[in-house]
């Protein structure tokens, strides 16, 4: 679980149901590193991850595909998928469209 007294970042948005997680809110960071989760929600997993990112001056953006589709719970193996794959890909390419930033990592 995250330390909650240990956070690297220092300030939290949120766009279009993407969380942002800014490292440095004094200085404009060069680096990005962006987090697509799967149907389980945003966890601590990827806010641990998020957080060691941020320490390395890495803002973050976790993409959140389900909500913003009024979707709780996905399975891969439901055939009736209310969120494919070229959907995340949309969301993950209209993120990649808005950003400035010199270095990006996606996960």
């Amino acid at each position: 679980m995250i330390q909650y007294s240990n956070l690297n970042f220092s300030k939290i948005e949120v766009h279009d149901s993407n969380i942002h997680l800014i490292c440095d809110k004094n200085n404009k960071s060069k680096n990005i590193f962006i987090i697509s989760h799967g149907s389980g929600g945003i966890n601590h997993i990827n806010l641990n991850i998020a957080n060691q990112a941020c320490g390395n001056k890495y803002d973050v953006i976790i993409i959140d595909h389900f909500s913003k589709r009024k979707i709780s719970t996905q399975y891969w193996h439901d055939f009736n998928e209310k969120c494919s794959f070229f959907d995340m890909a949309n969301d993950i390419k209209n993120v990649l469209n808005s950003l400035q930033y010199e270095n990006i990592i996606l996960l």
